[in-house]
């Protein structure tokens, strides 16, 4: 082999090693790209990951914010409703502690409607009347009980005598119905039984003129007379209760209690379908001697607004305070199972009364 063909076949070998080296090299960097490409989707996920973890935390963020706004707008509701309390309590600051009330005497009603009702338990007397006589300790406080509708006297008298002993009471007198005979009427003999061995301290006649005019009959008025003569003679107090207004109402009852005027407290009733409790307030003001209001939660139900339970306890006390504003002597709550539970705990309502009664809480 001559010089020149060795030449040549070196130099064919290195172009072959070079042209190997550059394949390799350029598979090489293939690869090198591949798994850079692979580096750049990876770092794209990321980001996408990134950008969404931001969205949603911004989504997160405005949701907060919208959050703390609906807190502060709560809280400036709120703060409205304790300047509207603030104002109720300086209302009745006024009219219970400034010296403005000319109220006396508070009754109250509780009541065992017996084993087959769902409302209006009675379990422990004892512990239910210590909880109202603790009401107040600037007020008279009487009870006016009721057993299963009274319908039965002796059995109602039983009660009686079981549970209230030496407690003051307002026993009731007469209560009409849905019939043309009325629930209770009770006998004098009936009231001197009751007197002689209970704590008796009103006798109360309650709706008897809007009974007999639902059934277009007058007014027993002889049966009224001897229970205003008892009364007398016995040194009672006699509660007239109405919820009716009109020409036919109060002229009836002012010709009946004539010459009674002095024991005879009327109180009206505030379950008028007709009437806002202050238009019955105004006429029983201008109309009688003496003068309350019977607060009763039936006002929701008489004007269609929903059920007696339902009624919210600061419009209870709105009732409350017109009373006081107009000057009675006298205020009446009912029924028993508005401000009880049937385990003789108090509801809502029962503990702003003690709000609204206690000299701490009126004057803070």
């Amino acid at each position: 082999m001559n010089k020149t063909k060795l030449i040549t076949v070196v130099a064919v070998v290195v172009c072959i090693s070079l042209v190997a080296s550059l394949i390799y090299a350029n598979n090489h960097y293939i690869l090198v790209l591949e798994g850079k490409d692979r580096d750049i989707d990876d770092l794209h996920e990321v980001e996408t990951t990134l950008l969404a973890e931001r969205d949603e935390a911004r989504k997160q963020r405005d949701e907060l914010s919208f959050e703390v706004q609906r807190y502060m707008n709560l809280t400036q509701e709120l703060q409205g409703i304790i300047d509207e309390l603030n104002k109720t309590n300086a209302d009745l600051r006024d009219v219970l502690v400034g010296g403005d009330s000319d109220l006396e005497t508070i009754v109250f009603h509780v009541c065992e409607k017996g084993e087959t009702s769902d409302f209006g338990r009675f379990p422990n007397a004892t512990y239910v009347l210590n909880q109202i006589k603790n009401l107040t300790d600037s007020y008279e406080v009487l009870f006016l009980p009721e057993y299963v509708g009274n319908l039965n006297w002796t059995e109602t008298y039983a009660w009686l005598l079981e549970n209230f002993g030496e407690e003051e009471i307002v026993l009731s007198t007469f209560e009409g119905g849905e019939d043309e005979i009325p629930n209770v009427m009770l006998e004098i003999t009936q009231l001197s039984q009751a007197v002689q061995t209970l704590n008796v301290k009103m006798l109360r006649i309650a709706e008897i003129q809007s009974f007999y005019l639902n059934i277009s009959q007058p007014l027993p008025v002889d049966w009224i007379k001897d229970v205003l003569y008892f009364a007398r003679a016995n040194n009672l107090r006699v509660v007239w209760s109405e919820w009716k207004l009109g020409d036919d109402v109060y002229p009836n009852i002012t010709r009946t209690i004539e010459g009674f005027e002095d024991i005879v407290t009327f109180t009206f009733q505030t379950n008028d379908e007709y009437h806002e409790p202050f238009e019955g307030y105004l006429d029983a003001s201008n109309t009688f001697v003496h003068w309350g209001a019977s607060v009763q939660p039936w006002y929701y139900v008489d004007h269609d607004l929903g059920d007696l339970m339902d009624m919210p306890p600061m419009l209870m006390v709105e009732h409350l305070i017109q009373a006081l504003n107009r000057g009675a002597e006298m205020v009446q709550f009912e029924p028993y199972w508005y401000f009880f539970d049937n385990n003789g705990e108090p509801f809502e309502a029962f503990n702003l009364l003690k709000k609204v009664f206690s000299t701490t809480a009126i004057t803070n």
